[in-house]
């Protein structure tokens, strides 16, 4: 095994079959459809005329992605050239995560580690698990889009960085500035901290002033005005946003400063904990205080670069660990701390509770964990997830949620604490096997199986706490058993019914992947390579069939894009941004994607809102002009949801009817539809996929 783990191949030999298990592609979809219109608008400006998003500016017409993905457009055309695009990206991120684990692993001493904690990585950083986003970015995209470019300059600069190369490091970053401002950029503090760190005083006085910029009242130095999009609330920090936050703090500030012996290491993750104070400060001065400039740049986004280092750093510290339990034959209640931050990276919503009892216990000089720690500690855990999951129940028969958090933040606590209990009932059976206390793992084992009879662990803490053997011991065995039994079968209704609850939801198919990977290693003693590059075999072949997530209907439309890449439908159309496209079928809010057009409403009008306020309004404006025929100034802060807007037109009278009237305000010059027979003058008509007949009406 010990040639196995020495083996420098390896790494990658399991990373990609099991990276390509957990990804996939989803197709030109959300930001892709930006993207993908964003380079047709560098190339011809003039299909774009008038279109909001293009006129105004979008988080595309910051960077300069689109002449690299032009080139997979201009060599593969735009279907396989976004697919290919996308699974090179994916790849690049994974290889680069190999590169800079041996990096980090070789730099702290545990070089016979890679293999383990990469396929540990994977596992944690699989898509949809927690620890693999920071509210909707995740670290790893599944289509078109500049962040995965940006975050592959970022990951080479922060490898560099690692091996203290100032300008190489420096250069990669600007480039991945330059590509997506908001990801990369925020490597530009982190590599001024570690390199420099007498700028980190500065930084940090003026990042803290920065927000009074708002004084100023000029443009991004602002607070958003009372009448556009009421302040933008609805990007203000969340619970789960501020545990992640409060996770990546505690662990770098409390674990890593202590734990790591390097000293480099440790400057990096000073450097991380003031960015992280930094990001947080910002993220609340532009979410709740609605400053402009704070609010575009999502400073949420700097939790990316943290996040990936505290993998590799918490899987070796969680190794040490292991290994000294193992020589003294005790548990600490450091090691303790420690097992309850790493299963943060696992849960469904960061805890405030479990970081502060990880971070007393961790600061308090060592002990051995007694009888009374762990009861003390499993009983609170318990008696917190019956006071979440009473106080759910009742919200969901009609409460308020007095406590300020809505029905996901509550159900998500409810399963984190879920998975905490699971966790420390695992641990508790296997240290009362190795002890031979049978009896005390019995009611673990069976609230495993039955979680809906919450109060079973307390039985086994009961028996296993109370020394005292006689009438009065059984005898409050007894009771305990019998509260337990009267609980379980009044609450039923309400309780989990499976401890997999508490679990991310494709937490079983990544638990899968990486037993079998850590099975087929061992076996190698005995089998040699044979079972486990069987493993790698199907692995790869699970993951190519599955890894176009599309649906058939997706793959159709986008094979069909190349038609327009040169010229779009309907080339005589002035400005684009005039023509209203009302096409049924595939994609019938989408004509940027369908035809790769502008147009004067689409179903991502509003995508980029935030960068300029005429654009809001332009696009608020046409939304009640199309709905209501007048612009409604009492709604003047509310968005129309697309597909009302759709609802509302199939009429045809009331197409002919909006389409009369915004040619009269001279805010349309034509209209593009499959609708017959209307009342207006049709200049041309084409053949669109399957047969359909598309007309181009004139206004009268």
């Amino acid at each position: 095994m010990i040639k196995i783990l020495k083996n420098r191949y390896f790494p990658y030999l399991f990373a990609i079959p099991l990276f390509i298990c957990v990804y996939h592609y989803n197709g030109i979809v959300m930001d892709g459809i930006l993207y993908v219109s964003q380079y047709i608008h560098s190339v011809d400006p003039t299909r774009f005329l008038r279109d909001p998003i293009f006129e105004f500016g979008n988080q595309g017409s910051l960077g300069l992605f689109a002449p690299f993905f032009g080139v997979f457009v201009r060599m593969f055309g735009v279907d396989k050239g976004a697919f290919l695009y996308t699974l090179s990206m994916q790849l690049a991120w994974i290889l680069l995560a190999i590169c800079m684990i041996k990096t980090l692993l070789q730099m702290t001493r545990n070089k016979l580690w890679i293999l383990p904690v990469v396929i540990c990585f994977v596992g944690v950083f699989s898509n949809g698990m927690p620890f693999s986003y920071a509210r909707f970015f995740s670290f790893v995209q599944s289509y078109v889009c500049s962040r995965s470019l940006s975050i592959a300059a970022g990951m080479c600069a922060l490898i560099f960085l690692l091996k203290k190369k100032k300008l190489i490091s420096l250069l990669l970053v600007l480039l991945g500035t330059m590509i997506h401002p908001i990801t990369t950029g925020w490597c530009l503090p982190v590599w001024f901290f570690v390199f420099f760190p007498r700028t980190r005083l500065p930084i940090l006085v003026l990042s803290f002033a920065f927000p009074l910029t708002f004084l100023m009242h000029k443009g991004w130095l602002d607070v958003y005005p009372e009448d556009w999009l009421s302040r933008p609330l609805i990007g203000a920090p969340n619970y789960q946003t501020f545990g992640k936050y409060f996770a990546l703090l505690c662990f770098y500030f409390v674990f890593v400063r202590r734990l790591s012996n390097n000293l480099y290491i440790k400057e990096i993750s000073n450097s991380f904990c003031i960015l992280l104070i930094i990001a947080l400060y910002w993220d609340i001065c532009g979410g709740y205080g609605g400053h402009i400039f704070l609010y575009v740049v999502q400073p949420w986004r700097a939790m990316w670069m943290p996040s990936l280092f505290a993998v590799p750093l918490g899987l070796c510290f969680f190794k040490d660990s292991l290994r000294r339990m193992l020589k003294r034959k005790e548990f600490t209640t450091h090691d303790l701390a420690l097992f309850m931050m790493l299963l943060s990276f696992l849960t469904v919503q960061n805890l405030y509770v479990i970081f502060l009892i990880a971070a007393y216990l961790f600061i308090c000089p060592l002990r051995k964990v007694t009888v009374k720690i762990t009861s003390l500690i499993f009983a609170f855990l318990l008696v917190a997830e019956l006071l979440v999951q009473e106080y759910h129940a009742l919200c969901m028969q009609g409460l308020d949620f007095w406590l300020g958090y809505d029905f996901k933040v509550v159900y998500r606590i409810r399963c984190s604490l879920q998975l905490y209990l699971v966790a420390g009932s695992v641990a508790l059976i296997l240290y009362f096997f190795f002890k031979k206390k049978y009896l005390l793992a019995i009611p673990l084992l069976l609230y495993l199986f039955f979680p809906y009879f919450q109060l079973l662990p307390f039985l086994s803490l009961y028996l296993w706490g109370v020394k005292k053997r006689g009438y009065v011991y059984f005898g409050g065995a007894t009771i305990v058993l019998l509260v337990v039994l009267l609980d379980g079968c009044i609450g039923e209704e309400d309780r989990f019914r499976s401890v997999l609850n508490g679990f991310p939801p494709n937490f079983g198919w990544v638990f899968l992947l990486v037993f079998v990977s850590f099975l087929t290693i061992w076996m190698s003693k005995k089998f040699r390579y044979v079972p486990m590059f069987m493993w790698l075999a199907a692995c790869m072949a699970v993951g190519c069939v599955r890894y176009d997530a599309r649906t058939e209907m997706q793959r159709n439309v986008e094979s069909e894009l190349d038609a327009y890449l040169e010229s779009s439908i309907f080339p005589q159309i002035p400005e684009r941004g005039k023509a209203f496209f009302f096409v049924s079928g595939n994609y019938e809010q989408e004509p940027r994607l369908r035809f790769l057009t502008g147009s004067y409403f689409t179903g991502t009008n509003q995508v980029g809102n935030v960068f300029n306020i005429n654009h809001y309004k332009t696009v608020l404006k046409r939304e009640q002009l199309l709905y209501w025929r007048r612009e409604d100034t009492a709604k003047k802060h509310n968005s129309i949801i697309y597909d009302e807007i759709l609802n509302k037109l199939a009429d045809t009278d009331t197409l002919i009817d909006r389409f009369a009237f915004l040619c009269s305000e001279k805010e349309l010059t034509h209209l593009v539809t499959d609708k017959e027979n209307l009342p207006f003058a049709v200049s041309d008509s084409a053949i669109i996929s399957r047969q359909q007949k598309v007309f181009l009406y004139e206004c009268p």
